[in-house]
């Protein structure tokens, strides 16, 4: 789903970017109105997990990463080719939750680099997933990608392991994601 905040954010994709600094906000209501409805008897209110893909993954980094906007309903998270952005209300603080990222090595849209930084400083545990010769949403979306089975596997056994506490799924991630000329992972676990 895609939730704007922001009037303008409507007048195309690339000023929907403009509106993350209300994504934390909105996707924190959409949380609280599921939880309130018909339907919260269906929700296990204490195992919520959160994901997204670039815009989605700096809300994803606003959620679980910055004082203005901090979900501690969110107990696992993943960011697929997301940058962690600053907030003015707000200050970038480490995860309280175990992080999955992913990121293409050839994303155009947001680079590498930053990528790196954002899960140096991450709190563990901590998995980084790089995907190689990918570009932006490609192994994410509907585009076919040679990553998609990878991610759609260790994806699933994260939320497994994290949600669920597998320790079976848990285990699995890090051999799943290291595919032969398609991803490598690397797993930093908790103190």
């Amino acid at each position: 789903w895609v939730t704007l905040s922001l009037p303008s954010a409507m007048s195309g994709p690339l000023s929907r970017a403009g509106d993350y600094l209300n994504q934390p906000a909105d996707l924190k209501f959409v949380l609280d109105e599921v939880l309130a409805s018909k339907w919260a008897n269906r929700i296990d209110a204490d195992h919520i997990g959160a994901a997204g893909l670039s815009l989605g993954g700096m809300t994803i980094w606003g959620s679980i990463g910055n004082t203005c906007c901090r979900d501690p309903r969110i107990k696992a998270a993943i960011v697929m080719d997301g940058s962690q952005p600053s907030y003015a209300d707000g200050k970038t603080v480490p995860n309280r939750m175990p992080l999955l990222m992913y990121h293409a090595d050839h994303d155009y849209s947001l680079p590498f680099a930053p990528a790196r930084t954002a899960f140096a400083a991450a709190a563990p545990p901590k998995y980084f997933v790089t995907i190689f010769g990918a570009f932006h949403a490609e192994p994410y979306e509907n585009t076919p990608n040679v990553a998609d089975a990878m991610v759609m596997t260790t994806s699933t056994e994260f939320w497994r392991a994290y949600l669920l506490d597998d320790a079976a799924a848990r285990a699995q991630i890090v051999p799943s994601a290291i595919v032969p000329d398609i991803s490598t992972a690397e797993y930093t676990p908790a103190k």
